[in-house]
């Protein structure tokens, strides 16, 4: 399993980054497309820094 772990984190992100439609279909009517960006960036950042963390120990 080891060697398909890198492989299978490639899969998880490109599947997360082609969540855009459905991020803007669900917030609310008037949010502004760079909001939605921001969130998008925020999240992913954290995810980022919380896998790096994990990756560390």
């Amino acid at each position: 399993m080891k060697e398909k772990y890198p492989y299978l984190l490639v899969i998880l992100g490109a599947m997360l980054w082609g969540t855009t439609g459905t991020a803007q279909s669900f917030a609310p009517d008037g949010a502004h497309p760079i909001a939605i960006g921001a969130v998008r960036l925020a999240v992913g950042g954290a995810a980022l820094l919380l896998i790096a963390i994990w990756q560390k120990n």
